[in-house]
């Protein structure tokens, strides 16, 4: 297989996995019919997944439930979940913490996309569900497995907690802004080379952003946290930050990619301002008749000081064309082409 087969064979199974990745809210949303099925489809998915968490939640202690009363099961629903947690953390940690950062990057990009569509008064459930999935599964494959073993490698360094903090704040935040970055635009279909430029112009707005929340958190994280805790403190706070990294990730395409039909948009277009109406002379009075030949006989009668009736005046023929109308503007009446007879 030369080598021109073979570059041509993986840029088709690149486009083949970028259709599959990408959908209809990435390119925009062309017709009416696409934004109602998008907006009842992501209801349908926001539906299921409260639905999910607030079983998974109320029915904790199921399996013992016999003989309780509600408001038994009411007040150790908090308890029971918390020993739960506990229980699965020992058991399977990187597990447990995988899901905890999958789901915070599920929020974070749901609220700033949120955020987006409500910047361009657009319906607040026309979420892309693909741009969500890509969010999810990044931080439940990379992020969370990173970040365990970060904060696990990180407790064990015999320094000080502002030697650590330092640490993180030169060296982790930037290595977590990049991952995220090249790894969201590859899975949205970028090449490297692209992704990388896009993230040059992005990079240190990506890290002030790091700089002004972690620091204060991250006070708290190396001094009262308890080590196996110290993920799940991060990530509760980090669902601000994620809408954040997910605002700047996709501040390029939100300008670029057009948007749905918005509310602006379905409504019609104002009417067109009226013409300013043309006052005529408060001296003269007219009388006009076609004759023939294309012309406009005019009969002017000019109201004298003192006779209010007027006299007979002098008769003129107008060319059309120098006839004022309401869409015509008003010219000085020298400028007029005035032929008399």
């Amino acid at each position: 297989m030369t080598k021109e087969v073979l570059k041509d064979v993986v840029e088709q199974d690149r486009q083949m996995l970028v259709s599959l990745v990408m959908s209809n809210m990435d390119r925009g949303v062309s017709t009416q019919s696409e934004t109602r099925n998008a907006q009842l489809q992501n209801l349908a998915v926001l539906g299921l997944v409260i639905a999910y968490v607030v079983w998974q939640f109320s029915t904790v202690d199921m399996n013992i439930w016999r003989g309780w009363s509600i408001e038994e099961k009411l007040f150790r629903l908090v308890p029971a979940n918390w020993n739960a947690y506990e229980e699965a953390l020992a058991r399977e940690p990187l597990f447990v913490k995988s899901v905890l950062t999958g789901a915070t990057y599920f929020i974070g990009d749901w609220i700033a996309q949120s955020v987006e569509n409500k910047g361009k008064n657009r319906d607040p459930l026309l979420i892309d569900r693909w741009r969500l999935l890509r969010n999810t599964v990044l931080g439940f494959v990379l992020l969370g497995p990173i970040a365990h073993y970060y904060y696990d490698w990180n407790a064990s360094w015999p320094f000080p907690w502002f030697f650590k903090l330092f640490i993180d704040q030169t060296s982790y935040v930037p290595f977590h802004n990049t991952i995220y970055f090249m790894s969201l635009e590859l899975l949205a279909g970028k090449r490297i080379g692209e992704a990388w430029k896009d993230y040059k112009g992005k990079f240190w707005d990506f890290l002030f952003a790091g700089w002004r929340l972690w620091p204060w958190v991250n006070i708290l994280t190396y001094t009262i946290i308890p080590i196996r805790h110290r993920l799940l403190w991060v990530d509760s706070l980090e669902i601000v930050y994620a809408a954040i990294l997910s605002l700047l990730a996709n501040e390029k395409d939100a300008k670029e990619t057009p948007a749905g039909p918005s509310s602006e948009q379905d409504s019609p277009p104002p009417p067109p301002a009226a013409p300013a109406a043309v006052e005529a002379p408060s001296s003269l009075s007219h009388h006009t008749e076609q004759p023939a030949h294309g012309h406009t006989r005019v009969d002017v009668h000019a109201d004298t000081e003192g006779g209010g009736g007027g006299g007979a005046g002098e008769q003129h023929l107008i060319d059309p064309a120098a006839v004022i109308t309401p869409e015509t503007p008003a010219v000085d009446e020298q400028q007029r082409n005035v032929v008399t007879r």
